[in-house]
C-alpha cells in the first residue's frame, strides 16, 4: 500500500490541498526507488534502528520508557525494491498548554514518561534558547530523519522532512512543531532545507552522564509557517 492509500482525509479545502501534496511527494520519492508506509508500532522502529547505520532511538519516541503510540505519534518507513529499510523520520505530540517547550525538557518529561524512575542519577537538561519559553500549546516534535547515504544529495532531504509536515498538519494542525538539530547541520542551512523557518542555538543541552552533553539547535514553524511552507508557489 503506497503513503496515500493509508491517508483518510476530510473534505475540507486544507485536506485536499494537502493530499495533493502528499501524492505529489510520494510519487517523486517513489520515482527515486524509496517506497513510504506510515507506521505507528514504536517497538519495531527500535528493533529496525539497531541495525542502521544511525543513533539509537532518542528516548521521546523510545516506548520503553516514554508513553508513545498511535493515539500521540506516528512515523514513516522507506524501504528500496529489496525490501530494505533506507528512511525513517517519526513525529509525536506534546500537550504543552500549560506549560512550555522549555518546561518540558528541562524537567526531563520530554524524554520519560517517569523521570524520577527512568532519568540518569545526575541527568540534566537546560534550555537557553529564548524560544523555547515561549513555544506552548499543542506541540509536535519531528526527528529520527535518518536517509541512507546512498540517496542523499536528491534533493530528498528536502522533500522527505517537507512531507511530514504535510502529515503533522493534516493529522493534527498543531500551534508548533519543533525539532533539535545539531548545530553544523543548522549552520549548513538543513534546518531552512527540512522547512523550517526558525532555528536558535542551545535550545537543548542535555546531559547524561553515561554518554555526555548534547548541545542542539531548536528549528520550529508555527502553525501558520506550516502552511506557507507548505502552500506557497514552488517559484518563490
Amino acid at each position: 500500500m503506497r503513503l496515500p492509500e493509508q491517508m483518510m482525509p476530510e473534505d475540507t479545502p486544507l485536506h485536499g490541498a494537502l493530499m495533493d501534496i502528499i501524492t505529489a511527494n510520494d510519487r517523486e520519492i517513489f520515482a527515486t526507488g524509496i517506497q513510504l508506509s506510515l507506521q505507528n508500532d514504536f517497538h519495531n522502529l527500535k528493533e529496525i534502528g539497531k541495525s542502521l547505520d544511525k543513533l539509537p532511538l532518542t528516548p521521546n519516541f523510545d516506548p520503553d520508557v516514554n508513553d508513545i503510540g498511535p493515539a500521540n505519534g506516528f512515523w514513516m518507513k522507506g524501504v528500496d525494491v529489496t525490501g530494505e529499510v533506507v528512511f525513517t523520520q517519526a513525529a509525536r505530540m506534546y500537550d504543552c498548554q500549560k506549560t512550555t517547550l522549555a518546561i518540558l525538557h528541562q524537567s526531563l518529561d520530554a524524554f520519560y514518561a517517569s523521570p524520577e524512575q527512568t532519568a540518569e542519577e545526575g541527568e540534566t537538561c537546560v534550555c537557553d534558547a529564548p524560544a523555547t519559553h515561549s513555544i506552548t500549546g499543542q506541540v509536535s516534535y519531528h526527528g529520527e530523519i535518518w536517509l541512507k547515504p546512498c540517496y542523499r544529495k536528491r534533493g530528498l532531504t528536502e522533500s522527505l522532512p517537507r512531507l511530514m509536515l504535510a502529515l503533522i498538519l493534516m493529522r493534527w494542525a498543531p500551534d508548533y512543531v519543533f525539532g533539535m538539530a545539531q548545530p553544523g547541520i543548522c549552520q549548513k542551512g538543513v534546518g531552512a532545507r527540512y522547512g523550517y523557518r526558525h532555528m536558535q542555538p542551545h535550545g537543548m543541552i542535555w546531559n547524561v552522564p553515561s554518554i555526555g552533553t548534547l548541545d542542539e539547535w531548536v528549528i520550529w514553524n508555527d502553525l501558520d509557517d506550516i502552511k506557507w511552507v507548505l502552500m506557497r508557489p514552488s517559484a518563490e
